[in-house]
């Protein structure tokens, strides 16, 4: 039996998409809708199809469980524990946090009786999974993930909204040591006219700003680009709360459970845990909770670090992650030789030659494989390639 499938990718059509980039990425063509994502898994939102066939991949996989290593059946059965995207991030999305297992699970269990009752729209928990993820930079990325040290954040505060700080802010804060916490949580509970107030005169004091350092956004630029769209939302403040990250082409960021972060532009490879459980804080229109935002919400003040990466057997790079449930892979233009240890799927950015078991196989710009695993494999590529595994 062969090892490998090739498989049919789905395109997301969110607001927050670029018309251009996917499609432009896997050679469709570019119509008036944006497309924001490109899925490439199992997940039940968007799952992949086999190739010109209505079978879906996941049931493929309960069909051919040997696509897995022995070590992946014991610990994850036959099921795909990640989900593969592609993101092209025009308009910013919304502030979000992802649950680790103890809250996905306890979670999930406790809204048992109001998912029953309710539309998927309001649930806070779709599964009992944590979600980690890693995004790859294919483009310049401004992102903005975990909270600033307590002294920056109240230097921005006071740059920025003065006569709010003095008048309601710092007050809160005397003798306290969880200042970045109770700011936090101030700004989400504030009464909605202090936080008009709040608001109009952080947007007075950021509009003649720079707006970008480069291909950039600074943090008052994520401002102005927001402010139309979400201009009553306490989101507006997280430039001034949260780490602004710039990644160049190539760099790698592991955003870990619990950690606030949003992406606000460029363009993107994501790998992250097969899980839909996302708890939003702000620049958003959908449900917000606040309480179970700050019961999973991690107030980490460390600074941000890039992913190290490392090189494989194979002469692949290798984006390290503390992750069990998925690692991402890339090689640039050249000859690889492969032996797999557990399934992998591959993205092929160029027109590219594979050959699995001695059958050749023409690739094209786009194209995504499956190949199993204690698989051989060779790759003749003129682009690069993604590799999602575990």
């Amino acid at each position: 039996m062969k090892k490998y499938v090739k498989i049919e990718p789905k395109i997301m059509e969110y607001a927050w998409g670029n018309k251009n980039f996917i499609p432009n990425l896997i050679n469709k063509e570019i119509d008036d809708n944006p497309k924001a994502e490109l899925w490439m898994g199992t997940h039940s939102g968007a799952p992949s199809l086999i190739y010109n066939s209505d079978k879906l991949l996941e049931d493929y996989l309960k069909d051919n469980s040997d696509y897995f290593s022995e070590a992946h059946i014991e610990k994850f059965s036959n099921n795909l524990p990640f989900l593969f995207k592609v993101l092209a991030i025009e308009k910013p999305l919304s502030i979000q946090c992802h649950p680790d297992y103890e809250f996905a699970k306890t979670g999930y269990e406790s809204e048992k009786t109001f998912r029953e009752n309710n539309p998927r729209a309001l649930w806070n928990y779709k599964d009992d999974n944590r979600k980690a993820e890693v995004i790859f930079a294919l483009t310049n990325i401004t992102a903005m993930c975990g909270f600033r040290c307590d002294e920056e954040i109240i230097e921005n505060l006071t740059q920025y909204i003065p006569n709010g700080y003095k008048k309601y802010i710092e007050p809160k804060l005397e003798d306290k040591t969880n200042k970045a916490e109770i700011i936090f949580e101030y700004l989400y509970r504030v009464e909605k006219e202090i936080l008009k107030e709040l608001i109009n005169e952080l947007l007075n004091n950021v509009k003649d700003c720079e707006n970008k350092d480069g291909d950039f956004f600074t943090k008052e630029g994520i401002i102005n680009r927001v402010s139309p769209f979400y201009p009553e939302d306490s989101g507006l403040f997280a430039p001034l709360f949260l780490n602004v990250a710039h990644l160049k082409v190539g760099d790698a960021l592991y955003l870990e459970p619990r950690l606030l972060h949003a992406y606000v532009f460029g363009n993107g490879i994501e790998l992250m845990s097969a899980s839909d459980n996302v708890l939003r804080g702000g620049l958003t229109n959908k449900k917000m909770d606040v309480d179970e935002l700050m019961k999973v919400m991690e107030v980490s003040q460390d600074e941000l670090e890039l992913c190290k990466k490392t090189i494989d057997d194979s002469n692949r790079i290798v984006v390290e992650t503390p992750t069990q449930e998925f690692t991402l892979k890339y090689c640039d233009a050249g000859k690889y030789e492969v032996k797999t240890e557990n399934l992998e799927m591959l993205l092929f950015i160029e027109d590219s030659q594979l050959k699995v078991d001695d059958e050749i196989i023409e690739i094209k710009k786009g194209d995504v494989y499956v190949i199993g695993a204690n698989t051989s494999y060779e790759m003749n590529n003129k682009g690069q390639v993604f590799i999602a595994t575990c």
